[in-house]
């Protein structure tokens, strides 16, 4: 008969329970760390819910008058209304408004300082070796406002009336075409080296330190062409002292309806046009971003903004934030290779 093989008792385990204090050390460590970051943002919201809370500075790196100032001053005044604080222009004029753009790069981010932002400023890093702020990473866009297309124009005494016949003269060898700039990275040098490599032509360059000489040379037909901004060229135009041979960009402008843009006679590529926005120091909370945005928008597509525009041949442009920023990265790349195009170098 076989004897059942006795069975060992195993001693039962009992499941290790933590510290009855653990969870609570657990907790408390968590409201040590987490203390902070909820005062930093409640004191964020807070800043949000009372923004803005003093008058706030729109700074245009462009004398007063200019065509930087007076949309930027049109915008101050219905904007700060709805705001409930004032908006006060300050202008920073010099370095190709590098001065103003700097002072708003190293600003704080609390949405009471903004920057008139200029297309000339996103060409900075190709003019200048040295720029203490990035025009592509250190701003937060936030509305596109105005844009103001140039308009190529040659003295009547050339007797050309389209750019067909003047393209014509460009491409004969012994043209004796010259055209004026009144400046390195200026629509004027951008645009008619866009025009000349559209067109497989060249002439004889004439730098001008800025539109009054060179208009005066242009009028007396001592040079034969140049892009000139709308606001300079109609009154000479009218006066038939001028000849307005096309319009840059895709669109005609509305100060002068019967110019066809480069578009339009073939040219696509030729489309420098300067613009203007707003912008604010990186680090804007989106809330304040889209507050402002939204005022701005209500300007911008208003009618009395629009006329007050006109004055300058310009247009007003309706982009919010996320176009807007879109359109800055965009411009990266494409006014790399315009640069080249028109041998802009850094000094």
């Amino acid at each position: 008969m076989t004897m059942a093989t006795p069975l060992r008792a195993v001693p039962s385990r009992r499941p290790r329970l933590p510290h009855p204090h653990a969870a609570l050390g657990y907790l408390r460590r968590r409201r040590i760390v987490g203390a902070p970051l909820a005062v930093l943002a409640l004191r964020s919201a807070q800043a949000q819910g009372h923004w803005p809370n003093q008058p706030i500075r729109l700074l245009v790196g462009f004398p007063a008058g200019g065509s930087a100032d007076i949309p930027a001053r049109a915008l101050a005044q219905a904007i700060g209304d709805t705001l409930g604080q004032p908006i006060v222009v300050e202008n920073r004029a010099g370095a190709g408004g590098a001065i103003a753009a700097e002072a708003v790069a190293h600003a704080s981010a609390d949405g009471h300082m903004l920057l008139m932002l200029p297309s000339g400023a996103l060409l900075l890093p190709m003019l200048r070796r040295s720029l203490p702020f990035d025009p592509y990473t250190d701003f937060q866009p936030i509305a596109m406002v105005a844009e103001a297309p140039p308009v190529l124009c040659v003295p009547s005494a050339l007797g050309m009336t389209d750019l067909a016949a003047f393209i014509a003269q460009l491409r004969r060898p012994d043209h004796a075409l010259t055209y004026a700039l009144s400046g390195p990275g200026t629509s004027s040098q951008i645009n008619f080296a866009l025009l000349m490599q559209a067109t497989g032509t060249t002439a004889v360059a004439a730098m001008y330190r800025g539109d009054p000489d060179m208009l005066r040379d242009l009028l007396a037909n001592r040079v034969q062409a140049t892009f000139l901004s709308v606001q300079t060229a109609l009154p000479h135009i009218a006066s038939g002292a001028l000849v307005a041979l096309g319009v840059a960009g895709e669109t005609r402008c509305s100060a002068m309806p019967g110019v066809p843009s480069m578009a339009e006679l073939g040219l696509p590529s030729v489309a420098y046009v300067p613009w203007w926005g707003i912008a604010a120091p990186k680090g804007l909370a989106h809330p304040i971003r889209d507050r402002l945005a939204v005022a701005i928008r209500r300007v911008v597509t208003s009618a009395d903004f629009r006329q007050r525009l006109a004055q300058l041949g310009a247009d007003p442009r309706d982009l919010g934030p996320q176009d807007f920023a879109a359109l800055i990265a965009a411009e990266r790349q494409r006014l790399a290779a315009i640069a080249t195009t028109a041998g802009l170098k850094p000094e």
